[in-house]
């Protein structure tokens, strides 16, 4: 899988936003995924580097969450390709990092329901720049 640098990142979110960036920092936790905590002029934002796999389960998961308040997840904002590395904007959400063993296995099974649901009779929609917020 390619992955995104920095300027591909602020390119990104300039062109499906329409929003300058102010910073990016990278995030730190994945072996496969690239992430970055984007400040932009009109908010905070993550951006998303994933195996298409992933990308493909993950759109298509918050796409049909985003229509159940039952079930509380960032807004997917935007999602393409971008030479051929898959990515997503996402909204950001303040949070601390899981700080316990019990936590971060809570974390990985919610990663791995949302995954599931990505696969079940869901048909992958494209999704396009939708504004920060």
């Amino acid at each position: 899988m390619r992955m995104l640098g920095e300027q591909d990142v602020v390119e990104l979110v300039v062109q499906e936003l329409g929003t300058g960036v102010r910073s990016v920092d990278p995030l730190a936790g994945s072996v496969t995924n690239q992430s970055w905590r984007v400040a932009t002029d009109a908010g905070t934002v993550a951006v998303k580097c994933c195996p298409e796999a992933d990308w493909s389960n993950e759109t298509t998961a918050l796409t049909r969450l985003a229509s159940s308040p039952a079930v509380p997840t960032a807004r997917l904002l935007a999602a393409g390709h971008r030479a051929s590395a898959p990515w997503l904007i996402l909204q950001w959400i303040d949070g601390a990092p899981a700080d316990t063993a019990r936590e971060r296995d809570d974390a990985g099974r919610a990663v791995k329901r949302l995954r599931e649901l990505g696969r079940v009779d869901l048909v992958p929609l494209p999704v396009r720049g939708a504004g920060v917020g």
